[in-house]
């Protein structure tokens, strides 16, 4: 059993746990407790994917045995928090929404994007599956070659139902205190949603993936946003 809450950072469907790898690294340097997932080779398996991935995040946590957990999902990873918190057997101290949608309703991870984003991963598809990003894609936002390499390398084809598919939203979330880190201006719903519920809100004037551009600030936010009020 464990005092500290363990941080689990879900990543995105998109990508692998390699995204949350150099944060994880961060929060351990400063003596937090994490655990990152891995969801990504479960989207072969078949429908429901998004039950799948939310076997996946329970089955690791419960194999650390925690007291408590903070919740944490990159992208298209927060539209699942919400049934995370419902099948993790630990109390919830916090669900953190990093650049990304913030659910609202049943709905699909497309139905929560901005239209110009949801369009881009309908353009993408090819015999309904999302081909892997090449390199050159995350080269404006990952300026470190071996870095970006180290998160193509996890990328596989992806079903593009994993993005059409509804996700249920639980009656009774949120049933925890909730925060949102803005990384780009890729959901600025989001941002706006956070600041009207009186959220707790870090913001960052980076992309979208900078959460492997500078690791040790997005931990230092995670660390300050769980640890006082809104």
């Amino acid at each position: 059993m464990t005092a500290e809450p363990v941080f689990v950072l879900v990543h995105s469907p998109l990508v692998g746990p390699y995204s949350w790898a150099l944060v994880a690294d961060a929060l351990r340097a400063r003596g937090r407790l994490v655990v990152v997932p891995p969801i990504r080779s479960l989207d072969q398996e078949g429908p429901p994917f998004w039950k799948r991935h939310v076997e996946a995040v329970g089955r690791t946590v419960e194999s650390t045995h925690p007291d408590r957990v903070v919740l944490v999902g990159h992208s298209g990873a927060g539209r699942i928090l919400p049934l995370c918190g419902q099948r993790i057997p630990a109390d919830i101290s916090a669900y953190v929404f990093v650049d990304s949608d913030i659910p609202a309703k049943p709905e699909s991870r497309l139905d929560g994007m901005p239209d110009d984003v949801a369009q881009q991963f309908r353009d993408a598809a090819q015999d309904e599956l999302l081909l892997p990003w090449p390199e050159e894609v995350f080269k404006p936002e990952i300026e470190d070659e071996s870095v970006r390499n180290r998160l193509v390398s996890e990328l596989s084809p992806l079903p593009l139902a994993v993005y059409q598919e509804a996700i249920p939203l639980p009656e009774e979330w949120p049933d925890a205190p909730c925060a949102y880190i803005r990384l780009s201006h890729r959901y600025p719903h989001s941002l706006d949603r956070a600041q009207q519920e009186g959220w707790a809100v870090r913001s960052f004037e980076g992309d979208h993936f900078f959460i492997l551009v500078d690791p040790h600030a997005v931990a230092s936010a995670l660390i300050d946003i769980v640890s006082k009020p809104p």
